[in-house]
């Protein structure tokens, strides 16, 4: 299985192991002294188990059939984050001693024969007390899964979705779109720590305090804030929190014209990056340095063909490349548009060879993009998506390090980029892109494509803690848009990598169920099928991919993942139907 990415033998051999368990070897807890051994043994291990990487990510959901009934591990998140554990590890070992000195004291000194017991009821009726006072002032701990903490908590921040409070459902991507400009202007600050976009907004409607948000963020300060939009005026309110104490580091309201938009985003960046004491980078026209449209319609309509681009569904891309024609027909002057619409266009191409794309258009519209703006790092971003699908590799590494070099934080620039390098078998560059691909959105794909990598390097451990951060990823963009299939699958794929087939062939399931005609999903879901020892099931899902246009002869002939199928005869029946459909090599 390689979710849509041209035949490459990867290798496989990830094992998981069961979380180690207590069985003839447990204490004897019978006395108080084997009492007080016992404790910080058992504390101990119940440590070990949870910082080995056995607690599983608390936001990935529980399987769909499971009707969320699987128990959530955010306590125990919540006291590893306190630092209960240490609190109470030290809190045993001293009861421990002093337990230990009574009882020698008792001996040495003929102290009255109950002051061990008395000792004992002493340390039971303090026990509630120092967990208390552990949960209430317990210093930030250890964060486990693909969030860390900066090392400079005072210069790390996250930026939460806008609330939209105007009538108009549109203006919702007008507040998602200023969030995005003032994260992607703070993440190019070198010395702050930016938690990603698809962290940040899996919060969004939160009820949670701001400071536990930022806590479970890793994040020193928390920016959050209102848009409310009536014709051609705006209303932002923003507020800049310490995650320590809670108090406001910077607010500001803004009354404005709508044509005042990108002087906002950059005086709300300017304002977070001072309160940080850090220098705001790029002192553009706009927040990323990029040209403002002449109209902000076409600025609408350009966040709107971004959000559904990256969704990288087939309806969602069809969306996208409506809305960045609307954009380019408002301002046709407008680069980002035009740099939009060919990446919208050359994805659609890559993930669905069946749909018929015109090429030549992409790299017209790449081409118009990087001379209306040559500095333009999306458009050189475009151009080489493009001329990769075209073939010519050494001018599509040529534009992706220029893209790179412009805007070494663009996501486009480092994922289209390592799935090229990955299509042609250099798995470490693919892998490193990847990943910085992810350090930029969070997002499921560059995560998982990274496993894919580093399976095909044959690093087992970064294998697995990748796919880790790709369920994570997944389950947050689910969140946020349940009804997306592909993450749906990427999110099965993931976990059955991790150990968890249950649950993910439960989400194989259900990415059927939401879009059962997409060929590259049935293909992606038989090859989990296969993998789980259901070739019944895989090789229906495999024949209804072939029948819906799945046109990658060579992934029938590589994949390693349907190896289980190949001795089947009916698997041999759906190769030579595959042969008379004529399907193309890529």
């Amino acid at each position: 299985m390689r979710m849509q990415t041209p035949g490459v033998i990867r290798r496989r051999g990830m094992t998981t192991s069961a979380p180690p368990h207590w069985t003839s070897d447990r204490p004897d807890w019978t006395t108080p002294h084997s009492l007080f051994g016992a404790l910080p043994t058992a504390l101990g291990l119940v440590i070990r188990d949870h910082t080995v990487g056995e607690l599983r990510p608390s936001r990935v959901p529980a399987a769909p059939d499971a009707g969320g009934q699987v128990m959530s591990r955010r306590w125990a998140e919540d006291l590893l984050h306190r630092r209960v554990p240490h609190a109470l590890g030290i809190y045993l070992a001293g009861g421990w001693g002093v337990l230990e000195f009574a009882n020698w004291a008792t001996v040495r000194f003929g102290w009255l024969a109950a002051t061990p017991d008395v000792v004992m009821g002493l340390w039971f009726a303090a026990l509630p007390v120092v967990v208390a006072l552990a949960w209430r002032y317990g210093a930030p701990g250890p964060q486990h899964g693909p969030l860390r903490v900066s090392a400079d908590p005072s210069k790390s921040v996250a930026v939460l979705p806008f609330e939209n409070l105007s009538d108009e459902p549109g203006s919702a991507f007008l507040a998602d779109g200023l969030a995005d400009e003032i994260l992607l202007a703070l993440a190019r600050i070198p010395e702050l720590r930016v938690a990603s976009r698809t962290s940040a907004f899996a919060y969004r409607g939160a009820s949670e305090d701001v400071r536990d948000i930022g806590r479970a963020l890793g994040v020193g300060a928390v920016l959050e804030g209102t848009l409310q939009r009536s014709l051609d005026r705006l209303r932002i309110t923003t507020r800049l929190v310490s995650v320590a104490d809670g108090y406001n580091l910077w607010a500001q309201e803004f009354d404005r014209e709508m044509e005042d938009w990108f002087e906002i985003e950059r005086e709300i960046a300017q304002n977070v990056a001072r309160s940080l004491r850090v220098l705001l980078a790029q002192p553009e026209h706009r927040v990323s340095g990029r040209v403002p449209p002449s109209d902000i319609r076409a600025y609408e309509c350009y966040i709107r063909g971004r959000e559904y681009l990256y969704q990288m569904g087939r309806k969602s891309l069809g969306y996208a490349r409506d809305m960045f024609r609307r954009a380019i027909a408002l301002d046709p002057g407008y680069a980002l548009a035009w740099a939009g619409f060919a990446d919208a266009l050359a994805t659609t191409r890559i993930f669905y060879p069946d749909a018929e794309q015109d090429l030549a258009a992409a790299e017209e519209a790449a081409r118009k993009a990087m001379e209306l703006e040559p500095t333009l790092a999306e458009a050189h971003s475009a151009a080489g998506s493009v001329l990769a699908l075209q073939g010519r590799l050494e001018e599509a590494e040529e534009r992706f390090s220029r893209a790179i070099e412009l805007d070494p934080g663009l996501w486009e620039a480092h994922y289209y980029f390592a799935r090229d390098r990955f299509q042609h078998g250099e798995f470490e560059r693919a892998a490193k892109h990847f990943d910085r691909a992810n350090e930029v959105r969070g997002d499921p794909d560059s995560a998982f494509f990274g496993a894919q990598s580093y399976e095909a390097l044959g690093d087992s451990q970064r294998a697995r803690a990748a796919y880790e951060n790709a369920a994570e990823a997944a389950s947050r963009r689910l969140e946020l848009h349940p009804d997306d299939a592909r993450t749906a699958t990427i999110l099965s794929v993931a976990l059955c990598r991790t150990g968890q087939a249950e649950a993910g062939l439960a989400w194989a399931r259900r990415a059927l169920a939401i879009d059962s005609d997409d060929a590259g999903i049935r293909y992606n879901v038989a090859c989990l099928y296969a993998v789980e020892g259901q070739p019944d099931r895989a090789l229906e899902c495999l024949e209804m991919a072939i029948h819906r246009g799945f046109g990658k002869r060579d992934w029938f002939d590589r994949d390693p993942d349907l190896d289980p199928l190949r001795s089947d005869p009916r698997f041999q029946t759906l190769m030579e139907e595959a042969e008379a459909r004529v399907l193309p090599r890529p």
